[in-house]
C-alpha cells in the first residue's frame, strides 16, 4: 500500500521535526517573556491546538485515504514519524497528548486498531491524569468512542460520549457544532444498540443544530445525512433514506471532490440502496467505480478494498454472476483475515455472502461450514441475540431446506425470526425472509394452513413492488404460488404468480433459474384455468429447462419443478 507525500512534507520527515523543534522553541521563549498570567494561558492554549493541526495535517501525508502515491509506505512514514517526533516531546505531556491522539486517528483510518488504541489510551490517561477539562480531551472522547463503535463495544462507547456531551454544552453551548457532533455519535451508539427511534431523534436534533452551519461544517453536515439515512434503512422506511444520501454524496462532491475516498463512501451507500430496492442496473456501477478506486489508491488489502469487493460480490450474486461473485467475496476475505480484529465484522459478511454463492454451486457442505463460522464470529462480537445475525441464522435455514433437514431449518428460522422481533418495528420487510422461509418448511411437512399464514406474514411486510422492487419478494411469491397450485387452487395463484414473473424478470438476466422457476409456476396456475392449455404448456417448459441450466441436478426445487412438469403432462 503506497501513499504520496504531501507537497508540504517532500522534503522529508527530518525537515519536518526541524520545524516542530523551532516552533517549539520559538514559542517557548514567547511565553517566558510574557507576565500575564492570562496571556500565557492563551499562548500555550494556542500551542497546543496548532501543534495538533500540524501533527494532523503531517501524519495525514502518511495516511492513504488522504495521500496517495507510489513513493512511501503509509506504515513506514508513520512510524519513522512517530519515533523522531516522540524523542523531541520527552517530557512535554501538553504536547505529547495531542500526538496520541492524532497518531491514534490515523492509525484507526488504516484499520490498525491494535496501534490506534494503546496511543489513545495513554492519551486520554494522561489528560484525564489532569483533572481538567478540556476541549482537547472532549475531542479525545469523541475519538475514543469511535473506536470503540468500532469493536462492537457498545455500551463503553456510551459511557464516554456522555460526559463529553455535558463538558460541550459548558463550554460551547447545546446549539453549538462539536455538541451536535457528539450527538451524532451518541444516535450511532443507540443505532447499534437497537434503539432506533430514540437514535432517529437524536439525530434529526444534531441536523437541526448543524442546519445554520452546513457551509462551515459541511464534512459533519455530510455525515449527519448518512446517518440518518442509515437510521431510516434499518427501520425499513427506504423510499425516505435516498434523499439523505443524495445530500451526503452532494456535499461530499462539493467540499472533498469526486476522487476523495469520503466521497466513494457515499457513492457505495446509494449503490446499497440501489441494490436493496431491487434496482441493479443503478447499484452495479457505483459498485464497480469504487472497488477500482480503492484497489488503486489503498491496494488489496486495504479494509476499505475489501469492503468494496464485499459489496460488488454480494450484487453479482443477486444477479446469478456467481463465479465473478465468489472472486470479489475470496478477495475481501482474505484481506479481513489478513486485517485481524479490525476486520471480523466484514469477515462475517463476507463469509456469509461467499457461502450463499456456494450454496448456489451446489456445494453444500462449504456453504454450512462457512456460514456456521460467520455465525461464530458475529456470536462473539455482539451476543447471541444481535440484529447482525438475522441474516446468517436465515441463510442457516435456507441451507438445511436446501437439504430437506426441515427441523434444523425450522430452529435457526424461528430464531432469526425472534431476534428480528427485538431489533426492528413490525412492519419492516426484514421479516420477510425468514417468514418466507418458514412458509416453504411448513409446506414441506403438510402444515398448508400454518404455511399459507407463514407467506402472508411475508407478504404483509413487504413494500408495493410498483414503488420498490424488494430482492426477497420473487421467493415469497414462488413458496406462496407453489402451496396454492397443490391444493389446486389456481385462480388464487394467477395473479400472485403473475406479479412473480413480472418482478424476477425485473431483477434477474433472462436465463437466470428464478425467472425459468417464476415461468414454469404462472405456466401452472395458466394452465389451471380455462382456454390457456397450449401456452401455459409451452411456459412451464421453458420454465423447467431454465431451472436445468441453472440449478444442480438432485436440487430440491428443480425436483419439485420435474413433478409439477410430469403432473401437467398427465
Amino acid at each position: 500500500m503506497a501513499v504520496s507525500r504531501h507537497p508540504l512534507v517532500s522534503t522529508g520527515i527530518g525537515v519536518a521535526v526541524l520545524v516542530f523543534t523551532a516552533f517549539t522553541i520559538y514559542t517557548s521563549q514567547q511565553a517566558a517573556s510574557l507576565r500575564d498570567a492570562n496571556q500565557q494561558l492563551v499562548l500555550e492554549n494556542q500551542r497546543t491546538e496548532a501543534v495538533s493541526e500540524f501533527l494532523q495535517e503531517l501524519f495525514a501525508a502518511g495516511d492513504p485515504l488522504y495521500a496517495f502515491g507510489p513513493e512511501t509506505q503509509a506504515m513506514d512514514l508513520l512510524e519513522r514519524g512517530r519515533e523522531q517526533l516522540e524523542r523531541q516531546l520527552v517530557g512535554d505531556q501538553q504536547l505529547s497528548e495531542p500526538l496520541g491522539l492524532s497518531l491514534g486517528r490515523v492509525y484507526a483510518n488504516l484499520s490498525e486498531l491494535d496501534k490506534a488504541i494503546p496511543l489513545i489510551e495513554q492519551a486520554m490517561n494522561d489528560l484525564q491524569a489532569t483533572g481538567e477539562k478540556s476541549e482537547l480531551l472532549v475531542r479525545g472522547h469523541a475519538l475514543w468512542s469511535w473506536v470503540l463503535l468500532q469493536q462492537g463495544k457498545y455500551t463503553e462507547a456510551m459511557d464516554v460520549v456522555r460526559p463529553a456531551l455535558e463538558w460541550t454544552a459548558d463550554w460551547h453551548g447545546e446549539q453549538s457544532v462539536p455538541y451536535a457532533e457528539l450527538m451524532l455519535r451518541e444516535g450511532q451508539i443507540l443505532e447499534q444498540q437497537g434503539q432506533l427511534i430514540e437514535a432517529e431523534s437524536v439525530l434529526r436534533e444534531a441536523i437541526t443544530i448543524l442546519a445554520p452551519h452546513q457551509e462551515q461544517s459541511a464534512s459533519v453536515w455530510a455525515n449527519a445525512q448518512s446517518f440518518l439515512g442509515t437510521n431510516l434503512w434499518r427501520q425499513g422506511r427506504f423510499d425516505e433514506v435516498e434523499v439523505y444520501y443524495q445530500e451526503a454524496l452532494a456535499t461530499h462532491l462539493d467540499f472533498y471532490g469526486a476522487d476523495h475516498h469520503t466521497t466513494m463512501q457515499s457513492y457505495s451507500a446509494l449503490g446499497s440502496l440501489y441494490m436493496r430496492v431491487g434496482d441493479y442496473d443503478r447499484a452495479r456501477p457505483q459498485f464497480e467505480a469504487v472497488v477500482v478506486h480503492r484497489e488503486e489508491r489503498l491496494g488489496d488489502s486495504h479494509m476499505l478494498t475489501a469492503q468494496a469487493r464485499n459489496r460488488l460480490g454480494a450484487l453479482l450474486y443477486e444477479q446469478g454472476e456467481f463465479d465473478a461473485a465468489i472472486t470479489h467475496l475470496l478477495g475481501a476475505i482474505k484481506a479481513s483475515r489478513e486485517n485481524g480484529d479490525a476486520g471480523t465484522t466484514l469477515l462475517a459478511q463476507a463469509l456469509s455472502n461467499l457461502a450463499l454463492a456456494k450454496r448456489q454451486k451446489g456445494e453444500l457442505a462449504v456453504a454450512i461450514k462457512m456460514f456456521h463460522e460467520a455465525l461464530a464470529i458475529q456470536q462473539d462480537l455482539f451476543g447471541a441475540s444481535h440484529w447482525r445475525l438475522i441474516s446468517t441464522l436465515n441463510n442457516l435455514g435456507l441451507v438445511m431446506i436446501d437439504q430437506t433437514q426441515w427441523a434444523q431449518a425450522q430452529t435457526y428460522l424461528r430464531r432469526s425470526y425472534a431476534i428480528a422481533e427485538s431489533a426492528h418495528p413490525k412492519n419492516h420487510s426484514i421479516f420477510a425472509w425468514p417468514s418466507g422461509n418458514l412458509g416453504r418448511v411448513h409446506h414441506a411437512l403438510g402444515e398448508l394452513e400454518e404455511a399459507e399464514s407463514w407467506f402472508e406474514r411475508a407478504l404483509e411486510v413487504l413494500p408495493d413492488p410498483a414503488t420498490d422492487t424488494h430482492p426477497g419478494l420473487p421467493n415469497v411469491l414462488s413458496g406462496y404460488v407453489a402451496l396454492l397450485l397443490d391444493q389446486g387452487r389456481f385462480a388464487d395463484a394467477y395473479q400472485p404468480a403473475e406479479l412473480g414473473l413480472r418482478v424476477s424478470r425485473s431483477l434477474y438476466k433472462p436465463e437466470d433459474w428464478r425467472v425459468g422457476e417464476a415461468e414454469q409456476l404462472l405456466g401452472l396456475s395458466m394452465f389451471g384455468l380455462s382456454g390457456q392449455t397450449a401456452q401455459a404448456r409451452q411456459l412451464a417448459q421453458d420454465g423447467l429447462e431454465r431451472m436445468r441450466v441453472g440449478l444442480t441436478p438432485g436440487h430440491w426445487r428443480l425436483t419439485e419443478g420435474e413433478k409439477r412438469m410430469a403432473l401437467l403432462l398427465e
